[in-house]
C-alpha cells in the first residue's frame, strides 16, 4: 500500500493514482485534506501560575509574615490618620468608649483635645516604623540566607513597605517638631500612651460597631 501525502492526488478523497491503494471514507478524516491551523474553537488558555507556587515552603512562610506585617501597618496608619482631624476623631468614639472608658484619667486625657490626638498619632506612627523596619530587616536576612527569593511579588511588597516607612518617618518628624513629646511629658495627670492600648481600644470599637450593626439588622428582619 502506497503512502498518502496531504495535498497530493494520492490522498483519500482525491485521485487514487497509486496502484493498490484502498479508498477510505472521508469521514475518517474530520479535518479534511489539510491539517488544522490555529487554536481549536472555545480554547481557554490556562492561567499563569505565580512564582510562589513553584518555590519552597520557607519562601512562602516568610512572604506570609511580610504580608501580615504590611496589613497590620495599614491598620495602624489608618487609625493614626483618623486622629488627624477633630471631626474624624470624634466620629471614632463609640458607645463602648463613652461607657467603659470613663475613668477620671481617661476623661482628662480626652479633654486635652488636639495635643492628645497628636501624641496618639506619634505613638502609632512610631510603632508602624518599628514594625516596618523589623520586616525589612527580616527580608534582608532571609534573602541573604537564600530562604526568600526575589520574586516579583516580593519586590513589589518590599517596595511598598519602604514607601510606607518613609511616609511614617516623615509624619513622626513633623509631629515631633510640633512639640508633641514635650507637651505629653509635661502632663502628669494623663496616663502614658501606648500603641498597644490604642490598637486594643480601636479593635474593641470596631467589634462593638459590627455587633451593633448585626443586632440592628437582626431586629429589623425579625
Amino acid at each position: 500500500m502506497g503512502a498518502f501525502f496531504p495535498g497530493s492526488g494520492d490522498w483519500p478523497g482525491g485521485r487514487l493514482n497509486s496502484p493498490g491503494a484502498t479508498a477510505v471514507a472521508p469521514c475518517c478524516f474530520p479535518f479534511g485534506t489539510s491539517p488544522p491551523t490555529g487554536e481549536p474553537p472555545n480554547f481557554v488558555p490556562p492561567p499563569e501560575l505565580p512564582q510562589e507556587t513553584l518555590l519552597d515552603r520557607e519562601h512562602n512562610e516568610t512572604l506570609a509574615k511580610l504580608h501580615f506585617i504590611d496589613a497590620l501597618v495599614g491598620c495602624i496608619v489608618e487609625l493614626a490618620r483618623s486622629k488627624a482631624e477633630p471631626l474624624a476623631a470624634a466620629l471614632t468614639e463609640s458607645m463602648y468608649w463613652r461607657q467603659c472608658c470613663s475613668s477620671p484619667e481617661e476623661q482628662v486625657a480626652r479633654a486635652l483635645g488636639e495635643g492628645h490626638r497628636r501624641a496618639e498619632q506619634l505613638v502609632l506612627y512610631v510603632r508602624a516604623v518599628q514594625l516596618l523596619a523589623s520586616a525589612l530587616n527580616l527580608a534582608r536576612d532571609q534573602v541573604a540566607q537564600r530562604r526568600l527569593r526575589a520574586s516579583s511579588s516580593v519586590r513589589q511588597l518590599l517596595r511598598n513597605m519602604q514607601q510606607t516607612l518613609h511616609r511614617c518617618m516623615d509624619c513622626c518628624r513633623r509631629l515631633s517638631q510640633q512639640g508633641v513629646l514635650q507637651a505629653s511629658a509635661s502632663t502628669t495627670s494623663v496616663p502614658p500612651l501606648t500603641a498597644d492600648r490604642l490598637l486594643y481600644n480601636y479593635a474593641i470599637d470596631m467589634v462593638s460597631r459590627a455587633l451593633s450593626v448585626s443586632l440592628h439588622l437582626w431586629t429589623s428582619r425579625y
